[in-house]
């Protein structure tokens, strides 16, 4: 892999698949040198030539692809980030997954601290996230394994890569940088109907104080809004601001500063009654503390 840099520099991973490990597994880098490194890529490229003036840095690796156990201990010390789940760096996924764990887990903890919410709350970290991150490994082993590969050399050879199957995992690569390949499953806190029918199921026990009876149980209707799927991160969408007719992405309303908001999908207002209907919807419950 090789990634121009700033200064004019360039980077290049290069995969040492002529040194052995050591009987506990593990390689020793004493053994590994930038002359070593250079001549391992020199034979990458062939025929090509690769020789450079200047060396920055160098540095050598061996991929741990693992994820923890429990990411916490009784929901009073948290694991995030590399302390709880590591892989390669090729994906660049690092730093992404790790802002994402701290997310889900602060606002939960400050709701926690508040008293707005339940402390069972701090269990839906675990589950919501390990998931996550059991999915990022086998995506990481999957890319690892493209990158080792070399690519196909016409149609009938079965033994080298495809563009397809790297054009494939580029696209997957990007949904966990965005967020949008995070599906999280029905917990105490999210509910939705994967069957496509009018499912039942109870979120609101976790809120704190609620009396719950069946008109504090949540009824998902997915069918109605197909495309905006309950468990995932919210799509934005450029969309037109009634009062000053300007034209914004809707994320930038949606602020991360620890309020919950409700999106009112008005319909086609210039039809006669819609916006009356729009402005005064059917009152709703909300849970009382």
């Amino acid at each position: 892999m090789i990634i121009p840099r700033e200064d004019g520099l360039v980077r290049i991973y290069c995969q040492l698949s002529t040194v052995a490990p050591g009987s506990d597994g593990r390689f020793d880098r004493s053994r590994i040198t930038p002359d070593s490194i250079l001549e391992a890529a020199q034979r990458i490229i062939r025929p090509y030539k690769l020789q450079y003036k200047y060396r920055d840095w160098w540095t050598v690796y061996q991929i741990g692809q693992r994820v923890g156990n429990h990411f916490s201990a009784e929901e009073r010390i948290f694991l995030a980030g590399d302390a709880i789940h590591t892989h390669s760096p090729k994906a660049g996924q690092g730093m992404n997954v790790s802002i994402q764990d701290t997310y889900n887990l602060g606002w939960k903890l400050a709701m926690v601290v508040k008293g707005i919410a339940k402390p069972s709350i701090l269990k839906t970290y675990e589950t919501e996230r390990k998931a996550v991150a059991q999915e990022l490994i086998a995506f990481d082993q999957e890319y690892s394994r493209l990158w080792s590969s070399r690519p196909k050399k016409d149609a009938e050879d079965t033994n080298g890569i495809s563009m397809a199957a790297f054009e494939r995992a580029f696209v997957q690569q990007q949904l966990f940088a965005s967020g949008f390949g995070v599906h999280y499953h029905p917990n105490p806190l999210i509910a939705y109907d994967s069957s496509g029918t009018n499912g039942i199921v109870n979120h609101l026990d976790a809120v704190k104080g609620a009396s719950l009876g069946e008109d504090d149980y949540a009824s998902s209707h997915q069918h109605l809004a197909s495309k905006t799927i309950l468990g995932q991160r919210f799509p934005s969408f450029k969309v037109i601001n009634h009062s000053d007719a300007r034209c914004w992405h809707l994320a930038n309303w949606l602020k991360s500063d620890g309020h919950f908001y409700i999106l009112l999908f008005a319909g086609d207002v210039s039809q006669c009654g819609q916006m009356d209907r729009a402005m005064c919807p059917p009152p709703f419950k909300l849970p009382q503390q």
